[in-house]
C-alpha cells in the first residue's frame, strides 16, 4: 500500500473512532484504545523495526509521567476516569499511565514510519543513559515528597508551569538549534492537532475526564464544551512537536 493511502487511512480512523464512541458512549479505556491503541497498534505492524526503540524512550518517560499526574490530580486540575478501582500512590489512574505510553508510542511510530529513513536503528544513545537516571531520580523524590511532605506537591496554576517548562521551553531549545526539523515537526504538529482534538471534545463530551479546578489562565470553548487554555497549548496544538523534541534530542540523529 502506498504512503499517501495509508496516510488517509490514518487521517479517516480518529473519525471512525470518534462514531463509535459516541455511539456506544465508551467508557474512557475503550476511548483510549480507539484513539491512541489502534493507530498504534497499525504503525507497529507497518514498521516493527522502530517497536523496541520507540518503547524504551517511552518507558524512560514513565517516571515524569507520574510525577504530573500526582500533581495534576492533587490539585484538580485534571481528573480522569479510571476502569480501575484503586489508584497508584492514592491517585493516579493506572490506566493514565497506558494513555500516556499509547500517545508518546503514537507520536514517535507516526514520525519514523512517515518521516524519518534510518537504516540503522539504535536502540538506546549515550544521551539517553542520564537521562533516565536523571527521571528515576525524579521519580524517587516524588515519592519521599509523597511520604513525608505531600504539601509541597500542590503546586498552583501547575498546568500552566508545566506547559512553559515542560513543552514550550524544550520545543523552542530544540527547534532553535535544528531549525531544519521545523517544517516536519509542523507536518506531524497539524495531524495530531487534528486528531486531539477530536480526542479532548470526545472525552470531555462523554465526561471521561474533567478539570475541576479553576486555576487555570483561560478556557477553550467548542461545540458547547470547554476545555483549559493549557490543555489546548500543551497536548492538542504542541504535544507532539515536544515530544519530538525531547525524542529528537535525546534519542535521535537531530536530522
Amino acid at each position: 500500500m502506498h504512503h499517501r493511502t495509508k496516510l488517509i487511512a490514518f487521517l479517516v480512523w480518529p473519525l471512525i473512532a470518534v462514531a463509535i464512541s459516541f455511539a456506544t458512549h465508551a467508557h474512557a479505556f475503550v476511548s483510549q484504545i480507539l484513539f491512541l491503541g489502534v493507530p498504534s497498534l497499525m504503525l507497529a505492524l507497518l514498521a516493527p523495526r522502530y517497536v523496541l526503540k520507540v518503547t524504551v524512550f517511552t518507558i524512560v518517560f514513565v517516571p515524569l509521567w507520574l510525577f504530573v499526574e500526582y500533581v495534576m490530580n492533587s490539585t484538580g486540575q485534571w481528573y480522569a476516569i479510571s476502569v480501575f478501582h484503586s489508584r497508584f500512590l492514592g491517585n493516579i489512574a493506572y490506566d493514565a499511565i497506558t494513555w500516556f505510553f499509547l500517545a508518546q508510542f503514537y507520536i514517535i511510530m507516526f514520525w519514523e514510519y512517515f518521516f524519518e529513513s534510518h537504516h540503522c536503528v539504535k536502540i538506546w544513545r549515550p544521551r539517553m543513559t542520564p537521562l533516565a537516571l536523571t527521571l528515576f531520580a525524579f521519580l524517587l523524590a516524588t515519592a519521599g515528597l509523597w511520604l513525608w511532605a505531600p504539601y509541597i506537591l500542590k503546586i498552583p496554576y501547575f498546568y500552566l508551569v508545566l506547559t512553559l517548562a515542560a513543552f514550550v521551553l524544550p520545543l523552542v531549545l530544540e527547534l532553535r538549534a535544528h531549525p531544519k526539523l521545523l517544517h516536519r515537526f509542523l507536518k506531524v504538529g497539524a495531524y495530531f492537532t487534528y486528531v486531539f482534538i477530536l480526542y479532548e471534545l470526545t472525552g470531555v463530551a462523554l465526561e471521561q475526564w474533567y478539570f475541576p479546578s479553576t486555576k487555570f489562565i483561560g478556557w477553550v470553548q467548542l461545540f458547547g464544551w470547554r476545555f483549559p487554555f493549557e490543555e489546548f497549548i500543551s497536548w492538542i496544538l504542541i504535544g507532539s512537536m515536544t515530544c519530538l523534541a525531547w525524542y529528537e534530542h535525546f534519542d535521535d540523529d537531530e536530522r
